[in-house]
């Protein structure tokens, strides 16, 4: 595929990058998701450098903590769409994802990078068993493709 097409194809699919346009469930976690991995990359990018060699600091900790605010806001309740029937577990389990997150936010200032790079893998995957658990929970599937890997 060259760029031609790659770009026809990215244009075929909308986008309205609004928040506005960003309620309901699957969008906002999707959204939130995307904020966590680009901090954990920054991190790892960070943590990567050679002994010996200056840590190359993608951003600072201010920006690290809007990237976490922005995260959080996706996810706040105000931004999931209320008319979605969720199952007490799975209610649950967002309010966990978006409680850690605040969490993070509130105690970032005082982990190591080693911790701070560390919550935020440990986010990234609780973010992709999330995903895993409506897939089963909105779509009705039931299969090894949608299995996070534990029990819910």
């Amino acid at each position: 595929m060259n760029f031609a097409d790659f770009t026809t194809s990215l244009n075929n699919i909308p986008f309205a990058p609004r928040q506005a346009n960003a309620r309901g469930l699957i969008a906002p976690l999707i959204r939130s998701s995307g904020h966590i991995l680009f901090l954990t990359a920054c991190l790892s990018f960070a943590a990567a450098a050679p002994e010996g060699t200056a840590r190359v600091e993608i951003m600072t900790e201010a920006e690290a903590i809007d990237e976490l605010n922005q995260a959080f806001a996706h996810v706040a309740p105000a931004n999931i769409a209320t008319d979605i029937v969720l199952s007490t577990r799975g209610a649950e389990l967002l309010a966990l994802y978006s409680g850690a997150i605040g969490n993070l936010i509130g105690s970032y200032h005082d982990w190591s990078e080693t911790d701070r790079l560390t919550a935020c893998r440990n986010l990234a995957n609780r973010a992709a068993a999330l995903g895993a658990f409506l897939d089963r929970e909105l779509a009705g599937l039931n299969s090894d493709l949608s299995d996070p890997g534990s029990s819910f």
